[in-house]
């Protein structure tokens, strides 16, 4: 049953963690956690948390910019919108966190690509050109800024227009 969260006009400021709403529904799309949930070379003695919910919790933090294992503790202090909007029922610490993505390894990798594959193909835009009076185009967006370092030992920029 999908996770239903009610967003309501308020004083509250938003936060960065906001952006895990849309990550979990991209998960959910292409049962992220179920997929993991039996990795046959991986042998854990007591899992409390299945590995979907291990890989899931790493993928929020990542997804927030907070890759390392103990940004997790900020938000098993409050779990509930970081485990709801992933769709997991609980929320690993710090040290869970780390044994298991350090037992599952890369034991996971094919079935991570195989999920990412599906979710590219389910999700992705179509990509179609553009027409316009001199023909067709694709727009491509691209951050192409370069900064005068004159003033400094990283080079010139003459430098950066040779690139």
């Amino acid at each position: 049953m999908p996770t239903t969260i009610n967003v309501k006009h308020g004083n509250e400021n938003l936060v960065s963690q906001s952006g895990l709403l849309p990550v979990g529904a991209l998960l959910k799309s292409i049962n992220f956690a179920q997929r993991f949930k039996n990795l046959p070379d991986v042998h854990c003695v007591d899992p409390n948390i299945s590995h979907g919910e291990i890989l899931s919790s790493m993928l929020g933090l990542i997804c927030v910019g907070k890759p390392d294992y103990i940004a997790i503790e900020i938000f098993r202090q409050d779990p509930f919108f970081f485990t709801q909007s992933l769709g997991i029922s609980n929320c690993p610490s710090q040290s869970t966190l780390r044994e298991r993505i350090d037992l599952i390894g890369e034991s996971a990798n094919e079935l991570i690509k195989e999920a990412s594959v599906e979710m590219i193909r389910g999700k992705a835009p179509a990509i179609s050109p553009v027409q316009t009076s001199v023909g067709n185009y694709i727009p491509l967006d691209l951050d192409v800024s370069p900064f005068d370092n004159s003033k400094t030992k990283r080079g010139s920029f003459q430098d950066i227009q040779r690139l």
